[in-house]
């Protein structure tokens, strides 16, 4: 099951690599070695996460108002798409829909 904070720290992680100090400067030389040794191993972990979140997944179908764009009961979705992807050399894909189903409240 994924888990909002750890994508987020993954993203917020990944996003601190776009803008690299200056690996030549003194000060930075050491750090920046240190940075690279550990940064490999912490992005494969972060990988096998995300991987694994996106091969075996659900996706809960809201039902939505065009007018709006709101969805029309935000706390009780009626569908959800159990979605599983193969091997990236087989490329099979994997997909169940199901549906809620509703019973009437039992008589008292």
């Amino acid at each position: 099951m994924a888990k909002l904070d750890r994508l987020i720290e993954i993203h917020e992680r990944a996003g601190e690599h776009l803008h690299a100090d200056n690996p030549f400067s003194p000060t930075r030389r050491s750090e920046s070695r240190e940075r690279l040794r550990s940064s490999r191993q912490t992005f494969l972990n972060d990988y096998a996460y995300v991987r694994g979140v996106l091969r075996y997944h659900a996706k809960v179908c809201l039902e939505f108002d065009a007018a709006v764009d709101q969805p029309t009961t935000p706390g009780n979705p009626e569908r959800v798409w159990l979605v599983q992807f193969d091997t990236p050399k087989k490329g099979h894909v994997q997909m169940l829909i199901g549906e809620a189903v509703f019973a009437p409240p039992p008589d008292d």
